[in-house]
């Protein structure tokens, strides 16, 4: 049950990563 939970939290983790690695160069980079 543990590792589920673990591996869920993974991937809600990784998703987010995903969505602001997407979506942050394109705003913070000025140029």
């Amino acid at each position: 049950m543990t590792n589920t939970l673990s591996t869920r939290r993974l991937y809600k983790a990784r998703l987010t990563l995903r969505a602001t690695s997407v979506a942050g160069p394109c705003r913070s980079d000025p140029g």
